[in-house]
């Protein structure tokens, strides 16, 4: 079967079924539709942030730019997140944008309900013990 996307001949196997059509597979292949279901969900994804935080794209580019893709906490690499994106952290009082933390550290601050002193005294117990 020939995928009209990439226009390559594929067994069916790489085609999804579908149930509710007359014609039984899709007529993209797998890996076209899931190419294009990650292109558009990180262009939903913009989008969300730009609406949620009220900033342009070209703030969030900006924003990328400057912390070279990187967690400010951890320092480990967008690609290399679980989630494969990053979170745009703010202050929850004051909406102001801080900056990009992966999933882990982000929860991590609200856990900690944005207290410094929470913080502090995680610190030193881990020192401690």
């Amino acid at each position: 079967m020939i995928c009209s996307n990439c226009k390559t001949n594929k067994p069916e196997n790489d085609f999804y079924i579908r149930r509710n059509r007359k014609k039984k597979l899709t007529s993209w292949c797998k890996s076209c539709l899931k190419e294009h279901r990650d292109k558009y969900a990180i262009q939903a994804r913009i989008k969300g942030r730009c609406r949620t935080y009220n900033i342009t794209e070209k703030n969030i580019k900006e924003l990328y730019i400057k912390t070279k893709s990187r967690c400010q906490i951890c320092g480990i690499a967008e690609e290399d997140t679980k989630k494969k994106s990053l979170c745009i952290d703010h202050n929850h009082l004051t909406g102001e944008i801080r900056g990009l933390l992966c999933d882990d550290c982000n929860v991590a601050i609200g856990r900690f309900k944005d207290n410094i002193e929470y913080i502090k005294n995680s610190i030193i117990y881990l020192q401690n013990n």
